[in-house]
């Protein structure tokens, strides 16, 4: 072996300094995507949370809608 190996591959074989640069660009390369896909993760689950507190919000409307509907279904039978 001569000089420039400064380690080894995955596979064991060694692998130029060249090649390190570019090992460790990929490395937060990668880093970089997995950080991306968990703000998308975040975002869509906050989205989602608003989705459900707005259906929530129009489930009670409803409900009330119908609660003053028999209340004055109720008051008209009186």
């Amino acid at each position: 072996m001569n000089g420039h190996y400064s380690g080894t591959s995955d596979m064991g074989k060694p692998y130029e300094n060249g090649n390190a640069g570019v090992v460790l660009r990929l490395n937060s390369g990668e880093r970089r995507g997995r950080e991306r896909e968990e703000e998308e993760e975040e975002e869509e689950e906050e989205e989602e949370e608003e989705e459900e507190e707005e259906e929530e919000e129009e489930e009670q409307q409803q409900q009330q809608q119908e609660q003053e509907q028999e209340q004055e279904q109720e008051e008209k039978e009186l």
